[in-house]
């Protein structure tokens, strides 16, 4: 199992930032930008430090790499 400090360590690594913003309906969401780069937004109540982050964080990143 991948622990939420690695992966975090992974979107630093490769420049991906990661915002808090409010998404109430769906919780997180990655965007790739105009030079190709992504970025990730997450919504507080998912960021709770355990699974549920684990999980929208983790997906969220399988679509950045």
């Amino acid at each position: 199992m991948i622990l939420l400090p690695e992966l975090y360590a992974t979107a630093s690594q490769q420049n991906i930032p990661i915002y808090s913003y409010p998404m109430a309906q769906c919780g997180s969401m990655s965007v790739q930008l105009r030079d190709g780069s992504c970025a990730i937004g997450m919504d507080d109540r998912v960021a709770d430090g355990g699974a549920q982050e684990r999980v929208h964080l983790g997906h969220e990143l399988g679509h950045c790499l």
